[in-house]
């Protein structure tokens, strides 16, 4: 068992360029179509699998870091992944056991922003 994970460790290591610019897209990808679903007000199934999806990315982000962090590797580049890895989380979360406050604030937020916006002049009047 052991040596199944120095294995996956030592591959993590030396792929990292490749499973950094698959795994941060595809977080942040994620994680900003639960937050559009959200916004949208889709149901809650469908957020909830969304933010899932998003969160086992975010963990395998954790895991790869962790591959750096257990040979003694401490860069600023491995504390961003893992403020980055640690902020996708935390909205997936949020999305998932917030959803029923999230929907409940969502009008209030709307009318915040579409009263701060500037008016449209239409086009011709002037």
């Amino acid at each position: 068992m052991i040596e199944l994970i120095s294995t996956l460790a030592d591959l993590s290591r030396t792929h990292c360029v490749g499973i950094c610019g698959f795994l941060i897209p595809l977080d942040l990808t994620l994680t900003g179509c639960t937050f559009l679903l959200l916004v949208t007000q889709r149901s809650q199934p469908i957020v909830t699998r969304c933010a899932i999806a998003a969160c086992t990315v975010s963990v395998l982000i954790f895991l790869h870091i962790s591959s750096w962090f257990s040979i003694g590797v401490v860069t600023p580049v491995t504390f961003i992944l893992s403020g980055l890895g640690l902020l996708c989380l935390s909205v997936n979360l949020s999305a998932i056991y917030g959803y029923s406050q999230f929907q409940r604030y969502l009008p209030h937020m709307k009318n915040l922003v579409l009263t701060h916006l500037p008016q449209r002049v239409p086009v011709g009047k002037v």
